[in-house]
C-alpha cells in the first residue's frame, strides 16, 4: 500500500462534496428530462443554468481536488508551478486545436461553458487538463515502468478519459462541436493520438520538474479517478450512447485493474 499524501481536511471534504454532487445533480437531470420532458417547459430560461452550474462546478471541482492531494508536500508554490505548466500545455495544444485542427482534429466549442480564453477555450478547460494529467501521473507510478515508462502511461491512463468524455460533451451535453464526420460518435481518431502526444507533453513536464522527488502517490487518486470517470460514462449511458458507455467504462477501469493486478491487495493470513 502506498501512504497518503494528504490527510482528509474540511476544505477537502467540502470540495469533494460538492464534486460529487455535481455530477449526482447532472445524471439525476438527464433523467429528468427523459422521463419527464414537460420540465424543461416548466424550467423555461433557468434551464440553462441548472445544466451550466453543475458543469462549472464538476470541472473547477476537480483540478482543486487534485492541487488539495499533492499541495501537504509539493508546497503551495510548486504546486502553483504544476498547475500553470499543465494548464498552459493544454490550453496551447486546445488553442492549435480550435484554431488549426491540430493535433485533436478540427473542433469549436460552443457558447455551453463561455466565458472563453482568446475567443476560443473555456476558461476552465486548461485547468481540467492539469486534474486529470496529475491524477494521471500519480496512477502510472504505481505500475513500475521507470521514468519513460510512466511518462508513458501516464499519457495512456489521460487518453482513456476521452474515451467516455468525448461523446458525452459533443452529443450528450452542447460543449464542442466537430467539424468532421469522425468515425467514433463524430470525433476523427488522430483526437486520440493529440490526447497522447499532449499527455506526454505534461507528463515529461511534470517528471522534469520533480513531481516524482516531492510527492508520494496519494490514496484518494483511485478514487477521484473512478468519481471523476463516473459522469461522462453516465451521461453516455442516459443518452442512449450505449457503446460509449460499456468502452468508457471498461476505459476508465483498466488502470486501476492495473495497479491492482502489480500491487495485490493483501489477504489476512487464517487464524
Amino acid at each position: 500500500m502506498f501512504p497518503a499524501a494528504v490527510e482528509t481536511t474540511p476544505l477537502f471534504t467540502a470540495v469533494i462534496v460538492l464534486f460529487v454532487a455535481s455530477i449526482a445533480f447532472s445524471l439525476l437531470g438527464f433523467v429528468l428530462l427523459g422521463f419527464a420532458p414537460r420540465i424543461i417547459a416548466w424550467a423555461g430560461p433557468l434551464l440553462p443554468w441548472f445544466m451550466r452550474v453543475p458543469t462549472w462546478i464538476y470541472m473547477l471541482g476537480l483540478p482543486v481536488l487534485a492541487a488539495l492531494m499533492y499541495m501537504p508536500e509539493l508546497g503551495w508554490r510548486r504546486t502553483l508551478l504544476f498547475v500553470v505548466f499543465a494548464s498552459g500545455v493544454g490550453l496551447t495544444a486546445e488553442l492549435l486545436g480550435t484554431r488549426a485542427g491540430v493535433p485533436f482534429g478540427a473542433y469549436r466549442y460552443t457558447s455551453f461553458l463561455d466565458p472563453k480564453l482568446f475567443g476560443e477555450v473555456p476558461v476552465l478547460i486548461p485547468l481540467s487538463w492539469f486534474g486529470v494529467s496529475i491524477i494521471s501521473y500519480d496512477l502510472a507510478g504505481r505500475l513500475g515502468l521507470g521514468r519513460i515508462g510512466r511518462i508513458g502511461a501516464a499519457a495512456l491512463i489521460l487518453t482513456l478519459w476521452d474515451v467516455a468524455l468525448d461523446p458525452a460533451m459533443s452529443r450528450g451535453f452542447p460543449v464542442w462541436r466537430w467539424e468532421v464526420d469522425g468515425p467514433y460518435y463524430g470525433m476523427p481518431l488522430v483526437n486520440w493520438a493529440g490526447w497522447l502526444v499532449t499527455g506526454v507533453v505534461i507528463s515529461a513536464g511534470y517528471a522534469a520538474l520533480g513531481f516524482d522527488r516531492f510527492a508520494r502517490p496519494s490514496r484518494w487518486a483511485e478514487p477521484v479517478w473512478i468519481i471523476n470517470g463516473i459522469f461522462p460514462v453516465g451521461v453516455c449511458a442516459i443518452q442512449g450512447l450505449g457503446v460509449a458507455a460499456l468502452v468508457g467504462a471498461l476505459a476508465i477501469t483498466l488502470p486501476v485493474l492495473a495497479i491492482r493486478r502489480r500491487q495485490p491487495v493483501a489477504v489476512p493470513a487464517p487464524l
